[in-house]
Parts: structure tokens; C-alpha cells; sequence
């Protein structure tokens, strides 16, 4: 039989056999709950890293402890997930690699052509971000899954614009590996118009439901802050708090103006 090739609307019924239909599928569904879970912390992180610190303040305490532990944990899963997906450092790791093997190793002899080489350009698409996958993994193996002594110590000693800094690296980092898991996944789907969705509808660019959880959470956060209203109430001190942090003065405004409250300026 002539080679066939693999066009965008190829369904993966016709690529395998029926019986080999079922193991695809479970493993299809293994690696989207993890790509999901990946997504997800993505997208959390960047509405609270982006959200004004300084509406976490309340009589010049800082009171975020529960965003603190959530980011710790969002950042070092995230990591997980993707050193879990992308690093074959086991004989049975299941990787993206490995599945990408599995799937060429049962699809019909008449599609072996395209399929191999649509996994050679996803491998080879995958050594643009070697350097930040083998940084990932230094990561994982010297502060998430061991703990080595000098890397703690100088995450102890970081100032916290340093360790702020560091965080929008690594979440940088972290976006560019998924956005590459999430096109070779898409690539290995084969459900011809239907697609597997890596975030819920709410966390969708664009989503016509409504404002999603994490932003109504911040929301009200910012909504019921003391800091919010402090220039009608201190606005000594309320300059004294955001002098220090002018470049949350925009977001303060930005909220002012949302809470209907008049503009505010530092000079």
C-alpha cells in the first residue's frame, strides 16, 4: 500500500488498530490530567504574580502567607510536571518521548513514513529549549526533590526584588517548555476536529462566561485592603508604604479608578 500521509484532520482510528485503540487512549488521558495541572498552575501564577503586593498589607503588616505557600507549590509542581513529561532519566519513564514511541511503534505500516517524520520534527523542535529543560532539571535534583546546601542557602540570603526577579525567569522558563508539551501533544491527539483542552473554559483567553475565580478573588482582596483607601484616611503613611514600591503605583491606580475612587499621585 502507498504511503499516506498525516493531515491535520487525521483521526486516530484510522491510524491504529482497534485493539490497540484503548492503551493510546489511557495514555492520551494520563498525560492531558498532567498538561492540565501544568496549565493551570501557569495561568494561577500569572494573576497573582502580577496582582500589587502592597494590597496584601494591612497596618503595615503583610499578610500574604497563603499567596507565599501557594506560589512555593505552584512553582515546584510545575517543575515536577515538566521534568516528569520531558526527562527520560528512567528505563520506564513515561515521557512525551515515550509516547510519542509508543503511538509509532502501532500505527499502520501505511502512515510509518509521515509519523516518523512528524516525530523527528517534534524532536528536533524539542532542542531549542534543551538549556531550559536541563536547567529545570538541576532544579528539581537540587532544591524540589533533594535539598543541596548551597542552593538553599542562597535562596535564603536572595532580597525580595531578587527573588521576585528570579520568579518572573522561571515562570518565563516554564511557559516556553509547556507551550512546546502542549503542541506535541496536540500533534499526537489525531481526533481529527475535536481537540483536548489544556485549561478550563473560565481560564480561556477570551472567555465569554465571565471573570474567572482567581481574579475575583484578587479582586475583592484589593477591593477590602486598608491601602485602598488609605489616602483619604493616612496619606502620610500611605505615601511613606508606596514609596518604596512606585512600580505598584499603576495597579494601585488601576484599582482606585475600578472602585470608583479619584486618582492618586506620589509627587
Amino acid at each position: 500500500m502507498d504511503d499516506l500521509p498525516l493531515g491535520t484532520d487525521a483521526n486516530i482510528k484510522d491510524l491504529l488498530l482497534l485493539d490497540d485503540l484503548p492503551e493510546y487512549q489511557k495514555k492520551l488521558v494520563i498525560i492531558h490530567s498532567q498538561l492540565l495541572r501544568l496549565n493551570i498552575n501557569i495561568y494561577l501564577l500569572e494573576q497573582i504574580l502580577k496582582f500589587p503586593v502592597v494590597f496584601f498589607y494591612h497596618d503595615g503588616v503583610l499578610y500574604n502567607t497563603f499567596f507565599e505557600s501557594y506560589i512555593e507549590n505552584a512553582f515546584d509542581m510545575s517543575v515536577l510536571i515538566i521534568t516528569r513529561l520531558s526527562i527520560n532519566d528512567k528505563p520506564n519513564a513515561f515521557t512525551m518521548e515515550a509516547f510519542r514511541n509508543s503511538v509509532g511503534k502501532k500505527i499502520k505500516s501505511e502512515y510509518q513514513v509521515a509519523y516518523e517524520e512528524l516525530r523527528r520534527t517534534l524532536k528536533w523542535s524539542w532542542k531549542a529549549i534543551k538549556p531550559i529543560t536541563d536547567n529545570l532539571e538541576e532544579l528539581r535534583n537540587e532544591r524540589i526533590a533533594h535539598q543541596k546546601q548551597g542552593s538553599l542557602e542562597n535562596e535564603l540570603m536572595d532580597s525580595l526584588s531578587s527573588k521576585l526577579q528570579k520568579r518572573q525567569i522561571l515562570l518565563s522558563d516554564i511557559k516556553r517548555v509547556c507551550v512546546k508539551l502542549n503542541d506535541s501533544f496536540d500533534k499526537l491527539t489525531f481526533l481529527g476536529e475535536a481537540k483536548f483542552s489544556t485549561l478550563p473554559p473560565l481560564y480561556q483567553e477570551g472567555s465569554a462566561v465571565g471573570k474567572s475565580d482567581i481574579e475575583e478573588i484578587l479582586e475583592n482582596i484589593a477591593k477590602d485592603s486598608s491601602i485602598l483607601s488609605m489616602p483619604e484616611t493616612d496619606l502620610d503613611q500611605w505615601r511613606h508604604i508606596m514609596e518604596s514600591r512606585r512600580e505598584q503605583l499603576e495597579q494601585f491606580k488601576f484599582y482606585r479608578r475600578k472602585f470608583g475612587l479619584p486618582e492618586m499621585y506620589l509627587d
